[in-house]
């Protein structure tokens, strides 16, 4: 069964913080479509910094993917980025997925991050709409 674009867009600009395990549901469903080999992390006695992960062989996973719908959405990104380094130093891949509207205004933390040899992949609104109804994952 689709989605209406317009109704998903109204559904996550209408998520309250106390429905995060509902849009980590939604985010994970739509990130399997891309990455068969996600894993689900986050734990209430802690993640380390990430919701869930790319499975890997080697020693580490080197991408982290972290879930949000707070506002102060940079506040996130940053003490994320604090966990991650202390937890998982070789993590050199965040993928910040949240239900708010993003876009460019991520550009300067993107920056600061590639300084540091880490890459900030920010998948907002925008996305989950460009991509509802794409397969069956999305429905």
């Amino acid at each position: 069964m689709e989605i209406s674009p317009a109704r998903l867009q109204f559904a996550l600009k209408t998520v309250k913080p106390s429905e995060w395990e509902h849009f980590e549901r939604l985010a994970s469903s739509f990130l399997a479509s891309e990455w068969p080999s996600l894993r689900t992390m986050a734990n209430a006695s802690g993640d380390g910094g990430r919701d869930s992960e790319l499975f890997t062989s080697e020693e580490g996973p080197n991408i982290a993917i972290q879930y949000s719908v707070q506002e102060k959405w940079a506040d996130k990104i940053k003490n994320t980025v604090r966990r991650l380094e202390t937890a998982f130093p070789d993590t050199d891949n965040l993928v910040f997925v949240s239900n708010r509207q993003i876009g460019a205004l991520a550009d300067p933390i993107k920056g600061e991050l590639r300084k540091k040899g880490m890459f900030l992949d920010v998948r907002d609104a925008s996305w989950f709409i460009e991509r509802c109804n794409l397969d069956e994952n999305r429905q």
